[in-house]
């Protein structure tokens, strides 16, 4: 009779367990199989007076996977299974497995927006030399530091053509004085802080131990990685999002804390979740699976946990923060220095080139802009405008003859503390389209569009209307009530 190897009963074992997980009933010996299987497959140990309790805990979660695969799968698109949290309750889960540290306000800085059209329909990483393998926190509360490494480790290798794995051991023991709490959570955006400051030793020369300890000075240097900075991707926006994950991994957070998460295996996750940001993970790419959107995200528990480590999370949702609020803080790092190549062949001279686009004249006027003004763009609207600076003494000048939008000093820059640029304040409320130029209808310049934000308008210009390559300037408006 021929022996078994243990990759054949491995894979017996896992189709025992699906099959049991299939079945319409479970009876207390299929419990009892699953649960041996479990604690066989995950080296589980237990103190004899806890065997009881986790088994009792073990039974209501696959009792919770066995009925969502059974009637809510096919409709939700994703599937749940047996894992190595299969013996903590949802509370204990939570309390383990995240550690983004949300009570810190997280304040957006280096804003920029890009463009939007050049990202392709589909990204992965993960087949492009730019993503090591999946690793695990454990429990410890460190999910931001493999956020943070996650993205520096994507940034070095696009930059470079060399993947390393960075320590995030390093962040977890050395990064307290950039605001981060080692085991008890943190932010990524601190993380690149920190890394820009101090660098980052690869991962071999401060390996990982999953506690919060004294920063040992001898391991971190030499730094095997500097960042020159970060960029903040303008908040809840995924078009924004697709266009900074096209260009390099991107360090996001989410809320990971219910049972679907916890339990996810395949298939675009769409479950119920919130946006009360408790986790920090990868992104690393984007595209379709039958036709639905997603996400693909790298996740730091593991390779047993979800798809080899991985889960992909619906897109382009209804919520503007997206699905678990992935659109809500997303950042990346910038990694200077690179080796220089061979020196080309000396070029043919080139062509004068072409004399850039004249302003379109008039205040408020599209993109290119007269001088006095600057492109700005603003936070939650698509398209831009030509903004006239102003301050508490320097009025906004006139609105372009024909219009009826009014001319306001509305809109902060980043670090502002008051209004230092003039917007055309409209009525999104007419029940009109309100475009500019004729057509009946409209109080803003022709080829401008009312946008509706916080209870008012402002008349922006659609991007494809002017130059590519423009630079916009990232503004906001405050939230103030009764402006007309």
């Amino acid at each position: 009779m021929r022996a078994w190897s243990t990759a054949e009963l491995a894979s017996c074992a896992s189709a025992i367990v699906a099959a049991a997980l299939a079945s319409a009933e479970l009876s207390e010996g299929e419990y009892e199989s699953l649960w041996q299987q479990f604690v066989s497959d995950h080296s589980k140990t237990y103190k004899p007076h806890e065997v009881m309790g986790k088994f009792a805990v073990f039974k209501d979660n696959v009792n919770f996977i066995h009925d969502h695969n059974k009637n809510h799968a096919e409709r939700l698109g994703y599937t749940v299974g047996v894992n190595q949290f299969a013996d903590m309750t949802n509370a204990e889960f939570k309390r383990t497995m995240t550690g983004l540290n949300a009570l810190q306000e997280k304040k957006q800085e280096n804003v920029v927006f890009l463009d939007e059209s050049t990202a392709p329909a589909s990204v992965d990483w993960t087949t492009k030399n730019a993503v090591t393998p999946v690793k695990n926190q454990g429990q410890c509360g460190s999910c931001w530091a493999f956020s943070t490494t996650g993205s520096v480790e994507g940034a070095n290798a696009i930059k470079t053509g060399k993947l390393e794995s960075f320590s995030e051991q390093e962040l977890v023991d050395c990064a307290g004085s950039f605001g981060n709490q080692g085991c008890n959570g943190g932010l990524m955006d601190n993380g690149f802080k920190y890394i820009k400051s101090k660098g980052d030793a690869l991962e071999s020369k401060y390996p990982y131990t999953g506690r919060t300890g004294s920063c040992s000075q001898s391991k971190t240097t030499p730094a095997a990685v500097h960042v020159t900075g970060y960029t903040d991707v303008p908040q809840k926006n995924e078009a924004q999002l697709m266009a900074a994950v096209a260009k390099q991994p991107v360090s996001v957070a989410i809320e990971a804390d219910q049972s679907g998460f916890q339990f996810y295996k395949s298939g675009v996750f769409s479950g119920t979740c919130g946006t009360k940001l408790d986790h920090g993970v990868l992104a690393v790419g984007y595209g379709t699976d039958g036709g639905k959107a997603y996400w693909k995200v790298k996740n730091s528990w593991g390779p047993t946990w979800g798809d080899k480590g991985y889960i992909m999370m619906a897109r382009n949702i209804a919520n503007k923060a997206g699905q678990c609020g992935i659109a809500s803080q997303p950042s990346y790092p910038q990694v200077g220095g690179s080796p220089s190549p061979p020196s080309p062949p000396s070029p043919p001279s080139p062509p004068s080139p072409p004399t850039p686009p004249s302003p379109s004249g008039g205040e408020y006027e599209k993109p290119p802009c007269q001088a006095g003004e600057e492109a700005v763009q603003v936070q939650g609207l698509s398209g831009s405008f030509c903004s006239p600076s102003c301050s508490l003494t320097q009025p906004c000048p006139p609105v372009p003859k024909g219009t009826t939008a009014k001319g306001q000093c509305i809109l902060e820059t980043q670090g502002s503390s008051q209004p230092t640029q003039c917007a055309l304040v409209c009525n999104p409320k007419s029940g009109r389209r309100l475009l500019g130029g004729g057509g009946g209808g409209g109080s803003c310049p022709k080829g401008a569009t009312c946008q509706p934000i916080q209870g008012t308008g402002i008349c922006t210009y659609p991007t494809s209307s002017f130059p590519a390559g423009i630079s916009k300037t990232p503004v906001h408006l405050p939230e103030v009530t009764g402006l007309n």
